[in-house]
């Protein structure tokens, strides 16, 4: 445990269609900034680190440690926020950990009561989407996986009841609710429709004093990505 410490924070998200990334110390945000956008991640990122980094007054040397989202998510995005941290982290000799885009996004209820279970569901932006089922208290029930739908009550009323409550955050809750509902399930919206930085870099100081694991900072893949590299590995042709 490492209550004692106080921990300067910098965290990263760029799984969804949003960009993120805030600062954190003994317990409150510094400065944070968030752009929505479906693509332009890339260009975005490193502005906005430097602009967060200038609104509080710090320097990368001052950093002690490092989060960033791990998946699911999409991919070039997952690959782009954890390349940055890593980047940042090797060249300030500061530790780098990573943590789940659906744990973020259940975790923006921590400070919120929730009767039942919290269902994390993202768009995967193809026929299924991405989702973790965790307790109230922000425990994970399962791991993150791919499901469609119309599979979502099947696969959940394995681990959750469907007579209580169920709160659903992310961006794909529209898309599993009218199931849920005609299953039974009593549902509510909530307003968390993206992983915040901010909410990251709670969970990452949360996780770093009371010395609970995390996840390396390597991208959490559910499925191969789209592209893939050709059999000549991308040779011409003579």
């Amino acid at each position: 445990m490492q209550d004692c410490l106080i921990v300067l924070i910098l965290s990263l998200d760029t799984s969804a269609a949003a960009c993120s990334v805030a600062l954190r110390q003994d317990g409150k945000t510094l400065s944070k900034s968030i752009d929505y956008m479906d693509r332009g991640h890339a260009e975005a990122l490193m502005p906005m680190v430097k602009k967060v980094m200038k609104s509080a007054r710090c320097t990368p040397k001052k950093i002690q440690l490092i989060a960033v989202t791990i998946g699911p998510g999409a991919f070039t995005g997952l690959r782009l926020g954890i390349a940055a941290a890593r980047g940042i982290a090797l060249a300030t000799g500061t530790e780098c950990i990573g943590l789940t885009s659906t744990e973020t996004l259940a975790a923006s209820l921590m400070n919120v009561k929730v009767d039942g279970c919290i269902l994390a569901i993202m768009s995967s932006k193809r026929s299924d989407v991405y989702a973790q089922a965790f307790k109230g208290n922000v425990v994970p029930i399962t791991e993150p996986s791919a499901i469609t739908p119309k599979d979502i009550c099947k696969y959940f009323s394995i681990f959750c009841d469907n007579s209580s409550s169920c709160t659903l955050v992310g961006d794909a809750q529209d898309l599993v609710a009218p199931y849920l509902i005609e299953a039974g399930w009593n549902i509510k919206k909530s307003l968390s429709i993206f992983p915040d930085a901010a909410i990251l870099a709670g969970l990452a100081e949360a996780r770093w004093k009371l010395g609970l694991p995390y996840r390396p900072p390597k991208p959490l893949y559910i499925r191969p990505p789209d592209a893939s590299i050709p059999k000549n590995e991308g040779r011409l042709r003579n």
